[in-house]
């Protein structure tokens, strides 16, 4: 969000989302990531990520609770780009974005093993397709709520279900994340 603010940002994404069927959003949700998705949550828009987490764990029961958007921490970040990665190799991601190319030139592994870029340069193409991919990747397991009325979405059908759908030939247009082959 450094040259866009987040209710531009929220705008931009639910056009595209629209455009896409009313695709799945999946949103980081650290700093401005915060404002993005409770703008796109008052527009009413109907598909926006949601992670399980553990609220409490009191007396030896664990509350789980689900929260919009992914909050991006040194483990994420690794297991997103580890997941753009392998969707590259395996064909499940495409990247046809200049930006994005050119951001892989600058883009390594610390000495610490953290993937970043190099300083003075962006990664933030690199994140966006590997955060669509990490949501691609969960699609079987993401129980989607509409936003305003909290009911089921719809269900959503396994990574595999979608492949098989795929080379069947019906439905050639991801109808949950909206990419197309």
């Amino acid at each position: 969000c450094q040259h866009t603010t987040p209710d531009v940002l929220a705008a931009q994404a639910m056009v595209v989302g629209h455009m896409y069927g009313d695709a799945i959003l999946v949103i980081e949700i650290n700093g401005p990531g915060n404002v993005v998705v409770n703008d796109v949550l008052k527009a009413g828009y109907p598909a926006v990520y949601r992670r399980a987490i553990i609220e409490s764990n009191l007396g030896g029961e664990m509350s789980w609770v689900r929260q919009f958007g992914v909050y991006m921490d040194e483990r994420n970040r690794t297991m997103i780009v580890d997941g753009l990665v392998r969707g590259l190799k395996e064909g499940t991601s495409l990247v046809r974005s200049h930006r994005a190319l050119e951001e892989f030139r600058t883009f390594r592994f610390d000495a610490k093993g953290k993937p970043d870029h190099e300083k003075g340069k962006h990664s933030d193409a690199i994140m966006a397709a590997g955060l669509a991919e990490y949501g691609r990747g969960q699609a079987g397991d993401m129980e989607q709520v509409d936003s305003v009325t909290g009911t089921p979405l719809r269900e959503v059908p396994s990574l595999r279900e979608l492949r098989e759908r795929w080379n069947s030939g019906v439905g050639r247009a991801d109808p949950y994340f909206g990419n197309r082959r």
